[in-house]
């Protein structure tokens, strides 16, 4: 498993999906602990992805509302 290992640089203890009305995230990894938040996207394809796959998911991360609770 990569989370826990020292790849990602943290540890996320929560890990899932994230959605409201107009965006869908397919992964989510959140450290609570610290303010680190990593977003993922998953494509089933056999050709190589262009740069505005990663431009979407910068604007879809954008919209989500995360706040560290204290």
């Amino acid at each position: 498993m990569i989370n826990g290992s020292e790849k990602l640089g943290w540890f996320y203890n929560q890990i899932g999906r994230w959605w409201d009305n107009k965006n869908e995230i397919d992964i989510v990894g959140i450290n609570t602990m610290g303010n680190e938040i990593i977003f993922g996207e998953c494509k089933f394809c056999q050709r190589k992805m262009d740069v505005d796959v990663l431009e979407e998911l910068t604007e879809k991360a954008a919209a989500v509302s995360w706040k560290k609770n204290d």
